[in-house]
């Protein structure tokens, strides 16, 4: 929305309420680490990267997407940040960082290369940096634009070999009482969204007590996991 000092941010229901919960629970993990460099790759419109840098000030951040409209977008959003159009299989970041993220990307890669792309990603880390993706898991139908969604198995296969630690968490688990709202409100605000400020915090507040950290197994729809890649051998 553009308003007199600009554009201003609206929270709608129900898809940004989940894209703002998988942020959260993704700089979570971050608060665990210590790091001074970071690469999104896959940053989309940058805003992963923008509330990031709020939250840990000082920190070289880099965003990347193979997309130009998606950087057009992030330069545009984040404009204090930087942001590069790159593929990594193609052309492989110059420098090593302390963190690689992917939220919610290794979906959008056909299957015969998501190994390649995450060892490509892993490539992009320093010694003993650390590797933090999500995805949506199975349990979540799976997406026209989604070639696949994933299980903490199928993950762990594709990081075999590859990284000396890892742990997996799973989020945003669907609860009856969310889902009669997102019925009542057409599925996802096609017939019409909610501005009362007042509801839509009620709202924020249902979905992160009742659903943001649900790992129960039947229900949670989407995957983190946090891997360090070997650190270096001693001479």
């Amino acid at each position: 929305v553009e308003g007199p000092n600009g554009f201003s941010q609206v929270h709608y229901w129900s898809w940004g309420y989940r894209y703002l919960g998988r942020i959260q629970v993704v700089t979570e993990l971050l608060d665990c680490l210590q790091y001074d460099t970071l690469v999104d790759i896959g940053c989309g419109e940058g805003r992963f990267l923008y509330e990031l840098s709020q939250r840990h000030p000082g920190k070289k951040l880099l965003g990347v997407d193979i997309s130009p409209r998606a950087i057009d977008w992030a330069r545009r959003m984040a404009p204090g940040l930087e942001f590069e159009k790159r593929d990594i299989l193609i052309n492989p970041l110059p420098e090593a960082y302390d963190v690689a993220t992917m939220l919610d990307v290794i979906e959008h890669i056909p299957p015969a290369r998501v190994e390649a792309f995450i060892n490509a990603a892993l490539g992009a880390l320093r010694p003993g940096g650390w590797l933090v993706l999500s995805a949506p898991h199975r349990n979540m139908k799976l997406d026209p634009k989604h070639y696949q969604h994933f299980t903490p198995e199928l993950i762990d296969r594709l990081l075999e070999g590859k990284v000396s630690s890892r742990r997996h968490g799973a989020f945003d688990g669907m609860r009856w009482p969310i889902e009669m709202l997102l019925k009542l409100m057409g599925g996802s605000g096609r017939h019409f969204i909610v501005t009362s400020p007042r509801i839509v915090r009620l709202l924020n507040r249902l979905y992160r007590k009742w659903c943001l950290h649900d790992s129960h197994p039947r229900r949670c729809e989407r995957l983190a996991c946090l891997a360090q890649k070997p650190p270096a051998r001693a001479q």
